[in-house]
């Protein structure tokens, strides 16, 4: 087992850090910098030290940026040849549309977030003016264009598109510009005569329409035209997705695949508030486990992101990470702004760490090595946060849309406000079990009282729980997960998962006899894997992460990051 501990006594030398560090392996680090801080000769030969000592290898240029370029084309030729000389490959990434505040450099007050005076902002369905943010219009897609051809010009090809590439922010409803111009094009396309108010009034019913659904398809086409504008020849088009951005944001990943070649999974919890609770990491991991499904073959990269500075620590930046190699994915992109160069503990921390992420990743393998979830976890098409406790719970789990309800599933979970709508009616029939927790057979009753499949899982009445001392969600949802484990016990009893204990997430690498074990906790854990008649043991540090051969013979671990 690697430890971290060296790092408590004070800093290590440079030397020291690269050589643990600097390894090579399927995974790549990546970083982005603007190209003012890489051509500052007082401080770029000692960061960039810092950041190769940790393993990062390629570096991603700030590029056009709320309706402009951070700085002239020749000067980002010049930061290239400085990164090249230290070992680090280039791209570049910008901002086509603008985010709503200053996440590029927080600590930097001169940092210039206005979007051109000649582009529309967007407008939301209150008839508020989104600040910072254009809409997708001829002027600004012109502009976005010409950005693009000056960076081609400058002989970049690998080009990232940050998440601002949308037509919506963070959140469960459908979005879009709702300007009088947008209102116009839409009821041209569409053959309609709605007002923003009556698309609003729509969207706010939570319900599925006929206008709904071409409003949706209208944002949609926006957000992938201007994909497909940007793919010039000569350029490796790339997109950044927000956590849970889906179609109710203009974000249609299935049409992007047509036009780019790398794609960023999105996650959130950004700080240690939001990211500690395990729920929260469950959350993350189910949402890069939907854009996981929906982008591949495209090469992924994580959204490894610590924000406000100096919100999240350096074991759970890294703990980000590690969820990211669990899941298989190969390009780790750690984001957050440039505050992260004035705190190397962090990228020691990194450096540290790395060998052992790297020994997971040779017994785990990559997402070329598919991640097998018998037990589906059931996603309406309006959900937003769900109890994940299926993720916590050690099981090989993962969330399915009815699109995505694929031949790999054994058990489907529906929990929570979950509502199967008449798109899940044919796909029922593929799972030999079909289990509900309380709250979604309530919001179900008709299904569950007409399928002799579908089970109930904690029928135990509230005041039995309360007697028995079960007060707690975190001890409810252990009460759900031994039902769900019973269940699994009389389907598939040769599947691995985590037959005691919780809050450890469990992948499943059958191609690789092997599965990974993640601690979401801050603290040490104990839980027990359960391999057909096999046992294994397993004690976790505080977010340890380990893999496990389960081929033949007893379960073994045989990597500790």
């Amino acid at each position: 087992m690697r430890s971290s501990s060296g790092a408590a006594n004070g800093l290590l030398d440079i030397e020291s850090i690269y050589a643990l560090g600097a390894q090579e392996g399927i995974m790549k680090l990546h970083y982005s910098l603007p190209a003012k801080l890489v051509l500052d000769p007082g401080r770029a030969p000692g960061f960039l030290k810092m950041l190769r000592a940790a393993g990062v290898g390629k570096i991603w240029l700030w590029g056009y940026f709320f309706g402009h370029l951070d700085v002239p084309p020749a000067k980002l030729n010049e930061a290239r040849a400085v990164l090249e000389q230290h070992g680090f490959e280039t791209g570049i990434i910008s901002l086509p549309v603008g985010h709503p505040g200053n996440s590029i450099d927080p600590d930097d007050p001169a940092c210039d977030v206005r979007i051109p005076s000649h582009w529309r902002y967007r407008v939301d369905r209150h008839g508020r003016t989104v600040y910072h943010c254009g809409d997708i219009e001829e002027r600004m897609v012109h502009d976005n264009l010409e950005a693009m051809q000056q960076i081609k010009d400058a002989g970049f090809t690998d080009v990232f598109l940050d998440d601002d590439f949308r037509m919506g922010n963070h959140g469960p409803e459908v979005t879009g510009c709702f300007c009088d111009a947008c209102i116009s094009a839409f009821n041209a396309t569409y053959h309609r005569t709605e007002t923003g108010g009556s698309i609003g009034a729509a969207i706010a019913k939570r319900e599925q329409s006929k206008l709904v659904e071409d409003w949706t398809e209208h944002i949609c086409d926006k957000v992938t035209r201007l994909a497909k504008a940007l793919a010039l020849p000569g350029i490796n088009l790339g997109i950044m997705v927000m956590h849970r951005g889906d179609d109710r944001h203009g974000i249609r990943v299935a049409d992007w695949k047509r036009h780019v070649k790398f794609m960023r999974v999105g996650e959130a919890h950004f700080d240690d508030r939001d990211f500690g609770p395990p729920q929260r990491k469950a959350s993350e991991i189910a949402g890069m486990q939907l854009h996981i499904a929906h982008m591949q073959p495209t090469e992924l990269y994580s959204e490894t992101t610590g924000f406000p500075p100096r919100a999240l620590s350096a074991a759970n930046w890294i703990c980000k990470a590690k969820l990211a190699v669990a899941l298989g994915i190969p390009n780790i992109f750690l984001m957050g702004g440039t505050w992260l160069l004035d705190h190397p503990a962090y990228w020691q921390e990194l450096a540290i760490a790395l060998p052992g992420l790297r020994d997971i990743e040779r017994v785990a393998g990559d997402l070329t090595h598919p991640r097998v979830a018998p037990v589906h976890v059931a996603v309406g098409n309006r959900d937003w946060e769900l109890p994940w406790w299926p993720l916590r719970a050690g099981l090989p789990a993962r969330p399915v849309l009815a699109a995505d309800a694929g031949d790999d599933g054994e058990v489907l979970a529906v929990l929570g406000t979950t509502r199967l709508g008449p798109e899940w009616s044919s796909r029922l029939r593929r799972y030999k079990s079909v289990v509900f927790d309380a709250t979604a057979a309530a919001e179900n009753k008709p299904l569950v009282r007409g399928n002799a499949a579908c089970r109930v899982l904690d029928h135990v009445p509230a005041w039995l729980l309360k007697l028995a001392g079960i007060r707690s969600s975190r001890s409810r949802d252990l009460v759900l997960a031994t039902r769900l484990r019973q269940e699994l016990h009389a389907v598939h009893d040769a599947l691995p998962w985590i037959d005691s204990g919780m809050d450890v997430f469990l992948a499943w690498i059958p191609d690789k006899n092997a599965a990974v074990a993640c601690n979401l906790r801050a603290e040490p854990n104990a839980c027990q894997l359960k391999v057909g008649q096999q046992r294994l043991d397993i004690e976790l540090g505080s977010l340890e992460m380990v893999a496990i051969k389960i081929g033949d013979g007893k379960p073994a671990i045989i990597a500790r990051a």
